[in-house]
């Protein structure tokens, strides 16, 4: 069974046009850092962010 965070709303910053922020959802306290752990680790994340 795979369990995915959610994401329920973004938010653009008024301060800089190229930031924006997200509201995620996790199942419970336990699995919400191997979850963002899992998600930034994969390839597509790496490839598109840009420090």
């Amino acid at each position: 069974m795979i369990i995915e965070m959610r994401t329920y709303k973004t938010f653009l910053s008024v301060q800089d046009a190229d930031t924006f922020f997200f509201m995620r959802g996790f199942p419970d306290l336990p699995s919400r850092e191997p979850m963002k752990a899992t998600f930034y680790e994969r390839e597509l994340w790496k490839r598109a962010w840009r420090p």
